[in-house]
């Protein structure tokens, strides 16, 4: 990050520092998140698919802490911002933010709510437009909203879903593992579909 700002590369700088939220986004920090993002998001003008990235991470944060006012805010700001980006900067690549991976934040986000319908429409969205449902996001996305299920009481569709989302990687991966034991905490043990989901994931290979 700092040698592409030495360099002048503001569009390298920014990926950089958005991926830098990644760590505390998966070690359950939020405020870290909003720490670490909001001083570029409040300088930023120009559309960008990394500052569409940079809020759409923004907007898990704020989802995460319970935050249902500011997750909109956030949320919209991402998808406005996607809006206003140069078609050709919209791409495959590593260093872009796709439209489907912004309906996956907002699919997680509104999980975190507990909004069930928010999430299924989101996840909706990213899921038809993903390659595979075997990518990490596609996997993500479907444990997203697996968890809003279960939040909602609809254990048995969510472990069902849960069961189905993890089954379809060999090797889970460590995003997919974390976000699969946050979803196991909140099923209940006594419930009759947890005990299929936790055999599943109990058998899972992990990745070394």
């Amino acid at each position: 990050m700092h040698a592409a700002e030495e360099a002048g590369d503001r569009h390298f700088a920014d990926h950089a520092y958005a991926a830098c939220a990644y760590i505390p986004t998966y070690f359950g920090d939020p405020q870290g998140v909003l720490a670490h993002l909001t001083p570029r998001l409040e300088q930023a003008t120009k559309a960008t698919p990394t500052i569409a990235w940079m809020w759409g991470l923004a907007a898990m944060a704020h989802a995460a802490l319970g935050d249902r006012d500011a997750f909109e805010r956030a949320n919209t700001m991402a998808r406005n911002t996607l809006a206003r980006c140069a078609p050709d900067s919209l791409t495959p690549s590593v260093f872009s933010f796709l439209p489907r991976k912004q309906a996956f934040y907002e699919a997680r986000g509104y999980a975190e709510l507990g909004d069930v319908e928010g999430a299924k429409e989101a996840a909706s969205r990213a899921l038809a437009e993903f390659d595979s449902p075997a990518t990490i996001n596609a996997v993500l996305t479907r444990l997203a909203y697996a968890t809003a299920l279960v939040k909602a009481g609809e254990v048995e569709e969510g472990c069902a879903l849960a069961v189905q989302a993890i089954q379809s990687r060999e090797v889970p991966g460590f995003a997919v593992m974390t976000r699969a034991r946050e979803f196991n905490a909140l099923v209940p043990r006594k419930a009759a579909a947890a005990q299929a989901w936790r055999e599943t994931l109990a058998g899972v290979p992990v990745s070394r």
